[in-house]
């Protein structure tokens, strides 16, 4: 009996020894190696668990989301940078900036970003959140995901886009085979839609449409070549007008041109010029006058601020940029005359004419500001003016240069400025004065 509990002791000391030897390479053996201890709170099948998860995880492709957006103050400006995967495309509108990337298309306006659900179509303007855009024979006004409005468009029909509204022009002939014009104005917002009809005639195809803001303007080709401008405000006529080819209301388009230049800004400013450079209008909500100049010749017109400025070779003579008082219809009348450039550029009140070796600022009463240096384009800029050089833009007003460091500046709206490198668009906000 001895013998058998001491071969039982024996036995026993051994297993013991056996199963302090396994235990001692167990991979949940608490020692000195702290990379094995379980954090607090999670079991034993919880951080089993996990280590396979990590790896199924990392070998998946990581979407990356675009805009990736940087901002950086400087002083007396914001420079705010939108970088994509690719840059297709990049519009400047009179409220923002419109690009096709390879991830989709976006609205900017320097506040915020909109990405539309639109694979392809001619985008004609953003305005309170809705995007306007012409796709196949579709007109549609859409917000970030949803088509609210669409209307099939006629052939040879015009599309503008304003402050609150989208504004078609379609021709169509009625029983008679006469040409009309129907006019849409279609609010998104309230759902408002206001439609005028215009009667013009047995002739060629052919209409004008220009808006911006609250303003637009038809203008309507009638029989002999007589034309009409309808004006209109937040899509309301305001006032309608003939140009015929006579000097008795305006000046008209010549007895041999039929085409004319027409231009209209954000203030409701606007003109016309013909063809043969002989006959300027200029109007505003107020008011339509002309002016006839016979034996001179103009190539441009700008309007502003109570002033008409056109550059032009005043009686075959020596070309240069005369100044006019609104109202003025006498072609002799002109206040004062500066140097021709054919680089200008006009803001609420001024005009900005580029030189070889300076830039000029006018009122209608003369020269108010003088910049020394060579400068490639200029640009508006609500109160102020842009600039732009190879190295730096400059804004006169502000007395303001800001480094462009290789941006090409392509354009302005309200207080930004719009530049682009590679696949960036570049927004500099500019402080209010």
């Amino acid at each position: 009996m001895k013998k058998k509990l001491e071969h039982l002791a024996v036995v026993g000391i051994i297993t013991l020894v056996f199963l302090v030897y396994i235990l001692s390479f167990s991979p949940h053996h608490i020692g000195n190696n702290t990379n094995t201890s379980l954090p607090r709170n999670k079991t034993v099948a919880e951080q089993v668990n996990e280590t396979p998860m990590e790896t199924e995880t990392s070998n998946r492709p990581v979407e990356v989301k675009y805009p990736r957006i940087s901002v950086k103050q400087g002083n007396g400006y914001t420079r705010v940078e939108y970088v994509f995967d690719e840059v297709y495309w990049v519009n400047v509108i009179p409220n923002g900036v419109v690009l096709r990337s390879g991830s989709g298309l976006y609205f900017i306006n320097g506040k915020e970003v909109k990405k539309y659900d639109l694979e392809y179509g001619n985008v004609r303007g953003v305005f309170q959140g809705y995007l306007v855009a012409v796709k196949g024979f579709n007109v549609v006004v859409m917000n970030e995901s949803d088509v609210v409005w669409e209307k099939p468009l006629e052939p040879d029909s015009s599309v503008g886009v304003g402050k609150d509204f989208v504004v078609i022009v379609e021709p169509y002939y009625d029983a008679y085979h006469d040409l009309n014009a129907n006019v849409t104005f279609y609010f998104p917002g309230s759902g408002e839609k206001l439609k005028y009809h215009f009667r013009s005639g047995q002739v060629p195809l052919e209409y004008k449409l220009l808006v911006t803001g609250e303003y637009a303007i038809v203008g309507i080709l009638y029989p002999w070549y007589e034309w009409e401008l309808v004006y209109f405000k937040n899509g309301r006529i305001v006032w309608r007008e003939d140009i015929g080819r006579g000097c008795a209301k305006g000046a008209s388009i010549s007895e041999v041109y039929i085409e004319f230049e027409l231009s209209l800004d954000e203030n409701g400013y606007g003109y016309t010029l013909s063809d043969d450079g002989r006959a300027v209008n200029y109007f505003n909500e107020h008011n339509f006058k002309g002016i006839c100049l016979n034996s001179s010749r103009a190539v441009g017109v700008e309007v502003f601020d109570g002033c008409i400025a056109l550059k032009m070779k005043y009686l075959g003579k020596e070309k240069g940029i005369y100044f006019y008082k609104w109202g003025d219809s006498n072609v002799e009348d002109f206040k004062f005359k500066e140097n021709f450039s054919e680089n200008t550029v006009s803001s609420d009140k001024y005009l900005l004419a580029l030189y070889n070796d300076h830039a000029s600022i006018f009122d209608c009463s003369g020269e108010v500001l003088r910049i020394a240096g060579s400068y490639e384009k200029a640009y508006p800029l609500k109160d102020d003016f842009v600039l732009v050089n190879e190295t730096h833009i400059y804004l006169p007003f502000r007395n303001l240069i800001i480094k462009i460091e290789g941006i090409k500046i392509i354009g302005s709206f309200k207080n930004s400025i719009v530049g682009v490198q590679e696949n960036k668009v570049i927004i500099i906000n500019i402080s209010s004065a």
